[in-house]
């Protein structure tokens, strides 16, 4: 902090950019400069009193005098606008006639005296007022690094002043309160960042930042990692040079490692089945560990036979392309598998299961495994042997319903592709906002899974216009809300929004209906709000019983499991019963209960 003494007018000055002095630097400045040698000539400039200890660690506030009709000034700004400037910490008093401040223009000086003798420790005081934290949000307008700036009261509005406020204070977290892009010049090494959610907070990292060994958590990524980084709670989407391990996170569109050191996806899911995640591994590579995904996972690029590729799938199919031609891939779970061998590449799916894999192994086991007395190859297996697994799929709303609000364009058909064709609904001004879907479950083997919006809502101030998620309840016998704040107002741009809906709301003896409600919380309506749906739908999980599985095994065409020693060749067809069989006592007993039928 700067000062300066103009000993004509005895104006003592803080200079610019800064708009904060404590009584504290104020007196130990004067006292510097009342003992430098060109101010010996000068009378007493200043006297205080404080200080004394009261015991417990309090002190008596401190009360700062201005002799000899000295002031205090801050630099004058160029305006238009007035600049809070703070003089804090204790007390000051003068005895000039126009008092202890002298007036300059465009600064606005508040003095936060003590109200009280005492005052307890400013810096501890001033430590706890970041949480922890440095708060970052770009549309701010505070500057420079002084408290308060990048205190969550008084966020700052750039990364560097950020990064140099928290090294001060001793803090390794960043709270970002807007959308923010790292460029070169931004160095965060070992910094945790925390958005407010993946849909509020866009966070895009160029080429030039350095932000090696970084956390990042509730954020939508995008851009250039370095290596080290781990990721939690975000949504991930167009990811260059990814090192470390993404954990509990939404992935969309390319995610391209380098770097030689594995990858991790743990817990992870596509939020997007129209841009799926897709892994391209860098050619040479490097190898990735993907335990517990759910959804569409296409992988390419490979030609390094040292690297490995591990998946497990919780629900979900995984795309090995042309361009994987070598290396080793396991892959297990329930899902998919679509691969074409093109290279020296190892893919092992024994542990993947799916019904056509059921099926197949079922006709292709070799007889001689299975053909000890009371087992498989005496007896054919019956439905109850075989485990029953799920599936999910989706269906769209039979019929939409504007039950408060006014049409501007298309209707609910609109919402069953993801398309830019939207159902664009006007808020009524006096009624507010409600819309109803219909959905209809397939069957009963189909299970409760996720209610799906894809689109926004405009409703401004976004804590108090916001759109609630219903659902009708069969148990009650009435509507029953699952999310207060579903779809946050202050949106002009599309989002995906989610919630799990429940047994109870489906009508099973009403051909499996399900009843959904979009509700403008209870406040007061603007008819200049609008809500845009782009796709909404229903997620349902399909049982898969035993029963599902013995009827794809039997409906299978007998050309593509004739293997010779296999099943399939040996079971009687209806052609070798029209041709006549021999019956005799060493018969196999399929074949002569076959035989005594068509007699």
């Amino acid at each position: 902090m700067a000062l300066s003494f103009d000993k004509v007018n005895k104006v003592i000055t803080v200079l610019a950019p800064d708009t904060e002095i404590t009584i504290q630097n104020l007196l130990d400045s004067i006292r510097e400069y009342e003992d430098e040698l060109t101010s010996m000539d000068i009378p007493k400039i200043v006297s205080c009193a404080g200080k004394e200890p009261l015991g417990g660690g309090v002190v008596v506030g401190l009360t700062l005098t201005l002799l000899d009709d000295w002031q205090l000034a801050f630099e004058a700004r160029s305006g238009p606008s007035y600049i809070q400037c703070i003089v804090s910490g204790g007390n000051i008093v003068a005895v000039h006639v126009n008092g202890s401040i002298y007036p300059t223009a465009f600064t606005q000086v508040l003095i936060t005296a003590s109200s009280s003798a005492t005052q307890a420790d400013l810096a501890a005081i001033q430590y706890a007022s970041y949480q922890n934290a440095v708060w970052v949000d770009v549309n701010s307008t505070e500057t420079g690094t002084a408290y308060p700036v990048y205190t969550r009261e008084s966020p700052g509005n750039n990364i560097q002043d950020a990064v140099i406020v928290a090294n001060e204070r001793g803090f390794s977290t960043i709270q970002l309160l807007s959308d923010i892009t790292l460029q070169t010049g931004d160095i965060l090494s070992k910094f945790k960042i925390i958005g407010v959610s993946h849909i509020l907070t866009n966070l895009t990292i160029e080429t030039g930042a350095i932000c090696d060994n970084i956390q990042i958590s509730k954020c939508w990524v995008t851009g250039v990692l370095d290596g080290g980084t781990e990721i939690e709670d975000c949504i991930v989407s167009d990811l260059i040079y990814f090192n470390g391990h993404i954990h509990n996170s939404g992935l969309v569109g390319l995610v391209t490692l380098d770097g030689n050191k594995k990858a991790v996806f743990s817990d992870c899911k596509t939020i997007d089945q129209d841009n799926p995640l897709v892994i391209d591994m860098g050619g040479s590579g490097q190898s990735v560990s993907i335990p517990n995904y759910s959804g569409l996972l296409t992988i390419q690029n490979l030609s390094d036979a040292t690297q490995e590729i591990g998946i497990g799938l919780n629900a979900g199919m995984v795309i090995l392309t042309n361009t994987i031609t070598a290396g080793t891939i396991i892959i297990g779970g329930n899902g998919i598998l679509n691969y074409t061998q093109t290279g020296t590449e190892i893919v092992n799916s024994d542990g993947l299961v799916n019904k056509l894999g059921i099926s197949e192994a079922v006709w292709h086991a070799l007889l001689i495994d299975y053909i000890a007395p009371g087992t498989f190859g005496s007896e054919l297996s019956t439905k109850a042997d075989l485990a029953a697994s799920a599936s999910t799929s989706v269906v769209y709303c039979d019929s939409g319903t504007i039950i408060y609000g006014n049409v501007f364009s298309g209707d609910h058909t609109d919402t069953h592709l993801r398309d830019g064709n939207i159902w664009h609904i006007d808020e009524d001004g006096t009624d507010g906002l409600t819309i109803e879907f219909v959905f209809t479950v397939p069957s009963d083997d189909h299970k409760a899974g996720n209610f799906e919006v894809f689109g926004h809502y405009t409703g401004t101030p976004s804590s108090t216009h916001y759109m609630q998620l219903w659902a009708y309840n069969y148990e009650s016998a009435g509507f029953e809300q699952l999310v207060d704040d579903f779809m946050p107002g202050g949106n002009t741009s599309d989002a995906t929004f989610s919630h799990e809906y429940y047994e109870r709301h489906i009508d099973r003896d009403n051909a499996n209906e399900v009843k959904i409600r979009l509700v403008h919380n209870p406040t007061t309506y603007n008819s200049g709000h609008d809500i845009e749906l782009d796709k909404v739908d229903l997620g349902v999980i399909e049982i898969i019983t035993a029963a599902d599985i013995a009827a794809e095994v039997w409906n299978s065409a007998l050309v593509d499991f004739v293997t010779s020693g296999t099943f399939g060749k040996e079971l009687v067809t209806k052609a070798d019963i029209a041709g006549g069989i021999t019956v005799t006592a060493e018969t196999d007993p399929i074949v002569k209960l076959a035989a005594l039928l068509s007699l």
